[in-house]
């Protein structure tokens, strides 16, 4: 019984005098990247008489123009594309009693753009 009690010793004692397992590396520091704030455009739609029953429309961006066309009573109603530094500039409008444009850039629509009647 005494060899056990001295087998039974010797193996507590080996587990104990091992070292603690080597704890995992800690995760690497959370780096903050810098983003750009969303761009501020400011979209504009001009249109202008340029006979009976047409207008011209013009599309900007920024106080450029990007885009336009025409619009008459016969085809009222007209999409217009153009670019503005790479984003996709699209402008949906119809002639009614003035020109109603709905602007969208890459595809998000923007409030609708309406001209004062002449």
């Amino acid at each position: 019984m005494r060899g056990r009690a001295l087998l039974l010793a010797g193996l507590l004692g080996a587990a104990c005098a091992q070292p603690p397992p080597v704890a995992p590396p800690p995760p690497p520091p959370f780096v903050a990247v810098p983003s750009a704030p969303p761009e501020s455009l400011s979209l504009e739609g001009r249109s202008r008489p340029i006979g009976p029953g047409k207008q011209s429309v013009d599309i900007f961006v920024n106080g450029r123009r990007v885009g336009g066309g025409t619009l008459t009573t016969q085809q009222p109603r007209g999409s217009f594309r153009g670019d503005y530094e790479g984003h996709d500039v699209l402008a949906d409008c119809t002639l009614t009693d003035k020109v109603r444009c709905s602007i969208s850039i890459d595809a998000a629509k923007e409030v609708p753009r309406t001209d004062p009647a002449p």
